[in-house]
């Protein structure tokens, strides 16, 4: 069994820096991101105080977010630690993260893991929603000097990174990454980390997010009463670049003819209106969940066979 260290923290509006109180932003997130890996890892799942709504969106001084960076960092550093040091037992790791974990996560692997002992047991590293740094056409340098961009599903000790957007908007410029010359933001599609278009397994939950419409799953008037919906074969996603960087587009096949729905809901709103600058963020886990299980099923057996040479 694996261990999997994953990041959630209650979001705070009035701060930079969350607290440690649980709140329904813990649930959310361990039912969207995480619980579905119980299936194939022993899960350890820390908390720590992430910098607030407030701060990632700018309303709050860079003064007050240099500080709440280093203290959510310093958590996850401390949880990192314990973990090794109280639960890993030798066993292989799968870093899971989304947003802000993922970039906590890429500051851990960058300052812990690349380069050091420790790295033999990362089975691999899931760097969902965030944008890694590799130089162009290169599948290991810039963020990583030693962990690679998985580039088989058999693959291990490698990198997962994307960020999700639909065919027909996006991606946003990432300023802060395209800036550096010679370097590209990554894209690893979990489907079909080789290349190529590939049918995504996604678990779309069926409750309306941040300020989006309820979806609206059958064009017949019958409703979907579960958690969450699955959509086989509406729903492909494929690694595409353009002048702003490395992405997961995501491409919707519509059948006009069935009575399923002919679009999917998870776009970021503001003021009332779709946001395009942030894409399918808010789902970037929910589209490829399957796909990342079985991704996790497969580099888990690599690893252990390899451990066992």
């Amino acid at each position: 069994m694996l261990s999997v260290p994953v990041s959630t923290s209650h979001i705070q509006r009035a701060l930079a820096a969350a607290d440690w109180n649980a709140g329904v932003e813990e649930t959310r997130v361990v039912q969207q991101q995480l619980a579905r890996f119980a299936d194939v890892c022993q899960m350890y799942a820390p908390k720590y105080r992430q910098i607030t709504l407030r701060g990632t969106s700018g309303q709050i001084p860079r003064a007050e977010i240099v500080p709440a960076f280093r203290t959510a960092y310093g958590d996850v550093v401390d949880a990192w630690n314990y973990y090794l040091a109280n639960h890993n037992n030798g066993r292989g790791v799968i870093l899971i993260g989304h947003s802000q974990g993922s970039r906590m996560l890429t500051q851990l692997i960058k300052t812990e893991i690349d380069g050091e002992p420790v790295q033999n047991l990362i089975v691999a590293a899931y760097l969902n929603g965030t944008s890694v740094l590799v130089p162009e056409g290169e599948v290991v340098g810039g963020d990583f000097q030693t962990m690679p961009l998985c580039t088989d599903m058999g693959e291990t000790g490698c990198i997962v990174a994307y960020r999700s957007f639909r065919n027909t908007l996006g991606p946003v410029n990432d300023y802060a990454a395209t800036s550096r010359p010679g370097m590209a933001i990554a894209c690893v599609n979990p489907a079909a980390p080789a290349g190529g278009e590939a049918l995504l397994h996604s678990y779309l939950t069926t409750a309306a997010l941040m300020g989006g419409p309820v979806p609206e799953w059958t064009t017949d008037g019958r409703t979907i009463d579960t958690p969450f919906a699955s959509v086989p074969g509406l729903l492909t996603g494929e690694c595409v670049s353009n002048e702003r960087g490395q992405y997961l587009t995501i491409r919707i096949k519509a059948d006009p003819d069935d009575a399923r729905t002919d679009d999917i809901t998870g776009d970021i709103y503001t003021d009332g209106e779709i946001n395009p600058d942030m894409g399918l963020h808010l789902i970037d886990v929910n589209l490829v969940m399957g796909n990342l299980l079985d991704l996790a099923r497969t580099q888990s057996n690599a690893w252990l066979i390899r451990e066992a040479d």
